[in-house]
This record gives C-alpha cells, sequence and structure tokens, in this order.
C-alpha cells in the first residue's frame, strides 16, 4: 500500500498514467524538435553576457505605474464588493465575482509582470519597498479567493529566479512553498472566520487536508472521470492516431459529449475534486489526436522559446517564458491553459516594452547606457531617435 492510500486517498488509475505519460511523451517529442530547429538555424548561440541592471532604469517607470494602476483598481474593486456585499461576504466567491468583472478588472491585472520584476529587483538591492510592493500586490490579487491568481505569480516568480538568479534559487524555493502555504491557510482561514466567526484547530486540519488534496487531486480524479466516459479511455494506436491527427481532433471537438459529474471524491474522508489535469480537458473535448497535437505543439513551442530567451535575454523575454512555464507547471493540477486571465498577464508582459517606449519618448531617459536594453533594440532606436 503506498503512502497515498495509507492516507485514505484513492490509487491513480492505470489510464490516468498512461493518459498522462503518451501526453508528456509527446510533449518531449515536441521540446526535441523546437530543440533541433533552433539549432538547425543556429539560434541556439549563446548571447552576451546579461547584466539585469541595464534592463532596470528602462523598466523602472512601466513597472511602478503599472504596481500604481493595479492597486487603485483593486481598491476600488474591493471597495465596491464591500459596499455591495457587506464584511461577511468576504472569502466567498461573491467577492471574485465583483473584482474580477468590468473594466478594471482589467487594470488590476496589469501588476502581475510588477510582482516578477520587484522581487528580483529586491533580490538585487536589497530594498525594502521592492518586497513591499510585492506582497501588496499579492494581497490585492488574494483577496479575489481565486488560489492560482496568487499561486501563478509565484511559481513565475520562482522560474525567473531559477533563469536569471540560480544563486538565491534554493532560498526562494523555500519561501514560496511557504508562501503558498500560507496563503492556502489565510485564504481558507478568513473563509471559516466569516462563516462562523471563529477558526478551530479542525478547521485548521480541514485547510491543510484540502491543501494536500489540491496538489494530488488531479491525476487522482483523472481516473474517476476515465472511468466514468461510457466506453472508458479508447486505446491509442500510432496507425490510427498519429497520423489522423488534426481530422480526429477536429472530430472530437465536434462530438456530442456524454454528461458526467464534474466533483468526485479522491479520498475516504471526503475530499472531491473538480480537476482532472488538462490532459483531461485535451482528450474530453478534442480526444488522443488534440492530446498529441497540443502536445507536440506546445512543447515545441516552449523549447523554441527557451533557446530564444537564451540568446537574446532580458527582463521581459524571460519573465514570458517564466510565466508560460507556471501555467504549464499548473496544468498538472487542471486546466489553466482555456482561462482568461492567464493570458491577460502574458499579454502585459509583452507589451511592457512598448509602454516603457512611450513613456521614454515622453521623458526622455537620463542616458542611453543606463536605459537600454541587453539585446542592443533600445538601443538602436535611441541612437536613432538622436
Amino acid at each position: 500500500m503506498t503512502l497515498g492510500q495509507n492516507m485514505g486517498y484513492f490509487p491513480i488509475s492505470d489510464d490516468a498514467l498512461k493518459l498522462i505519460m503518451i501526453g508528456l511523451a509527446f510533449f518531449w517529442v515536441g521540446c526535441l524538435g523546437g530543440y533541433f530547429i533552433t539549432h538547425f538555424k543556429g539560434e541556439n548561440k549563446r548571447g552576451r553576457n546579461y547584466n539585469i541592471e541595464l534592463d532596470y532604469k528602462y523598466l523602472d517607470l512601466p513597472m511602478y505605474i503599472a504596481a500604481f494602476l493595479s492597486l487603485v483598481a483593486s481598491t476600488i474593486l474591493y471597495s465596491l464588493a464591500l459596499l455591495r456585499l457587506g464584511v461577511s461576504a468576504f472569502g466567498t466567491e461573491k467577492v471574485a465575482e465583483v473584482v474580477g468583472s468590468g473594466p478594471l478588472a482589467h487594470v488590476r491585472l496589469m501588476g502581475y509582470p510588477a510582482i516578477m520584476y520587484f522581487s528580483l529587483r529586491f533580490l538585487n538591492r536589497r530594498k525594502f519597498k521592492y518586497i513591499f510592493i510585492v506582497l501588496l500586490l499579492l494581497l490585492s490579487y488574494f483577496g479575489s479567493t481565486v488560489k492560482y491568481h496568487v499561486i501563478m505569480p509565484v511559481l513565475a516568480t520562482l522560474f525567473l529566479i531559477a533563469l536569471l538568479r540560480p544563486d538565491k534559487l534554493v532560498k526562494v524555493f523555500v519561501t514560496c512553498i511557504v508562501l503558498v502555504s500560507i496563503i492556502f491557510f489565510v485564504n481558507y482561514g478568513w473563509f471559516f472566520i466569516s462563516a462562523s466567526q471563529t477558526l478551530t484547530f479542525a478547521n485548521l486540519q480541514w485547510i491543510a487536508r484540502h491543501m494536500i488534496d489540491y496538489v494530488v487531486g488531479g491525476p487522482i480524479a483523472l481516473g474517476i472521470f476515465l472511468d466514468s466516459l461510457p466506453e472508458g479511455l479508447e486505446d491509442f494506436s500510432f496507425s490510427s492516431i498519429l497520423f489522423p491527427i488534426l481530422p480526429d481532433a477536429i472530430t472530437s471537438l465536434f462530438a456530442e459529449k456524454p454528461q458526467i459529474a464534474w466533483f468526485v471524491n479522491i479520498n475516504e474522508n471526503g475530499g472531491v475534486n473538480n480537476t482532472g489535469t488538462l490532459f483531461w480537458s485535451l482528450y474530453f473535448f478534442l480526444g488522443w489526436g488534440g492530446v498529441v497535437l497540443w502536445s507536440i505543439i506546445v512543447g515545441s513551442f516552449t523549447s523554441w522559446l527557451f533557446f530564444f530567451v537564451k540568446k537574446k535575454k532580458n527582463f521581459v523575454r524571460v519573465a514570458l517564458l517564466s510565466h508560460i512555464m507556471a501555467i504549464l507547471l499548473l496544468a498538472f493540477f487542471g486546466n489553466y491553459v482555456n482561462l482568461w486571465t492567464p493570458w491577460e498577464w502574458a499579454f502585459w508582459i509583452v507589451i511592457t516594452p512598448v509602454i516603457a517606449d512611450i513613456l521614454h519618448g515622453i521623458r526622455p531617459p537620463r542616458s542611453i547606457e543606463d536605459n537600454a536594453l541587453i539585446d542592443g533594440e533600445v538601443m538602436n532606436t535611441f541612437i536613432e531617435k538622436r
């Protein structure tokens, strides 16, 4: 009997393991494809040494503005939620509905890249103001009661530091584990306090158990979801699946879907889960063709992006890669790819240099050298303007 079964968790089914392993195998095939493409084109050549200091003064102004606007939008939205719903509603999904709707909800998401940026700033400069901004932004996302709104930026920051400051990785990794655990306890602790005005030891035990459920529940629920399908998991065949990948995915997309229970028990203690990893969503809606096609495409793109960032490294590119890696890691727990928020966060990361160009056009930098990005693109822009 495994450790999980001793704790009362149901075993991961063979079908679930089969689906996950095949999906990961084709993701690896895609990564190999991206690797060979970049080597064939010569894009794997190491770029010049990266100095994050060259990014700092260039990005400081847009990051401060993004953090300020995000916090102002969050303050307004939470104030509206307080007026409409009252204090007792905080910690419930009703608050998330108010905070996550309307134009201000999009402005609120602007602060995402600033979390990664000022975390890196803090590691390099050790100024309290940087970590203070990070904590304020995380707190503003935490209040929506949507856990991944805080977990995803924490994971993305961890990947960012692993790529830019590997010497700090162990310390930051431990900090992230502690921070995510605190997020869980505070999130659900506030819910219990709002509901009953008390927080008992039994409540804390439930929160700890639920945190474990969140980590291990995806693969377990995947097996239960597959068993609930009328035909179960279809046999995977290279001859019947691999070659007509796209037609198979299109056919599966428009096929009638069976009715299944989306909340299932994952242990003997009544723990429930409604996420069966990203591979469940791919298989349920797109069949084996979708699993194979998605895994190859995303693997190739991630591999290409890694080598592109390796050659032309700057904060924005590394932040985008770190964000995508965070999405893929969370895919092991549930499907975050089809949610709008992660991709809007990616948009704010990508648009940051454009905003910086506009701001520096209004207020020219003090010197070209202090404000140039490492790959020379912004340096050339400034030279042309002069």
